[in-house]
């Protein structure tokens, strides 16, 4: 498998809820956060992989979305934070992300996940299964889309996907692929299957922040070891919320104002300066990509590119 390293710490912007996510969602609304984005300095920009979010809420549908969003934009990466595997074809999935590869010029990072939201897979008549068996399904539609991306046909017969003399062509842009990010923090399986197949991992829900990030990288370590692979060529991404202010007040003000996304253990309120300190600690035990929910995005924005991203952007 080859290696695809990152030279500097990098940052995606998860662009969650409204506009993709609301009673009304708003796609010029989200172009022009994808290209806010772009011109503040992020590395990418995230869509979620939903159906149905509530009784209340439209969903623009990921795939079709990024697609559109990588024609309003010309440097910064997309991706989908993450795929569902159960609602793709892995074969498929290899081919659509094959063709928006070529579309964006190299710019799709492929992140893909288990599923987790059983009302969306009952609504939409897709059958949702064990944890065990969603994970299962993950490891052998990561093997095939791996194999898709090799330029040479592919037959794959396993437990749950089968495929026959596959061919993918036009193949992506990016050499070997995109990267392949895989989402979860399962320390028995979904780290297992991180270790055998992905370029990228993503942690979120670390309800114990810093000290669950430490524990699962060490679990990572211990499956990279059984599979023979170096845990360093994989980058290891965490999610994270920011809620930034120009001093303490400010910051905590719009956290009362703008409920929070994530848990407090996944949270930072505060000062741009407290911010890198808080940062640093991540990429200190092994981090080198944050996906960050930024509260107030476009007011904030000017705080987060002037004052936090230079830190992390030299050379």
């Amino acid at each position: 498998m080859g290696v695809k390293k990152l030279s500097k710490i990098k940052f995606g912007a998860v662009l969650n809820e409204a506009p993709q996510m609301s009673a009304s969602p708003d796609y010029w609304g989200l172009a022009e956060l994808f290209r806010a984005c772009e011109s503040a300095g992020f590395d990418s920009a995230w869509l979620m992989d939903h159906l149905t979010w509530g009784p209340n809420s439209a969903v623009f549908e990921c795939w079709t979305t990024l697609s559109a969003l990588s024609r309003e934009t010309s440097r910064i990466h997309l991706g989908a934070f993450f795929l569902c595997n159960g609602y793709r074809n892995p074969a498929l999935v290899a081919k659509m992300a094959a063709t928006l590869d070529a579309i964006s010029a190299g710019r799709l990072e492929l992140g893909i996940g288990a599923g987790w939201k059983e009302d969306e897979y009952r609504s939409y008549g897709y059958p949702f299964g064990s944890a065990a068996e969603r994970i299962r399904r993950l490891g052998e539609a990561a093997a095939i889309i791996k194999l898709m991306w090799s330029g040479r046909p592919v037959t794959f017969q396993g437990r749950y996907y089968n495929v026959m003399e596959a061919v993918c062509r036009p193949e992506p842009v990016q050499l070997r692929g995109p990267p392949l990010w895989i989402g979860g923090g399962g320390e028995a399986l979904t780290l297992k299957v991180v270790a055998k197949y992905a370029d990228a991992c993503n942690f979120s829900g670390l309800s114990t922040g810093l000290q669950t990030f430490q524990k699962k990288l060490a679990a990572l370590e211990r499956h990279c070891q059984s599979v023979g692979r170096r845990i360093d060529d994989i980058v290891k991404s965490v999610t994270l919320e920011l809620i930034l202010g120009k001093n303490e007040e400010e910051a905590h003000r719009k956290e009362r104002e703008a409920p929070p996304s994530l848990a407090p253990e996944e949270r930072f309120v505060g000062t741009p300066s407290d911010c890198i300190s808080f940062l640093q600690r991540f990429i200190d035990s092994g981090a080198s990509y944050f996906m960050l929910h930024i509260e107030d995005l476009l007011p904030s924005l000017d705080l987060f590119e002037n004052e936090v991203l230079p830190s992390f952007k030299r050379a």
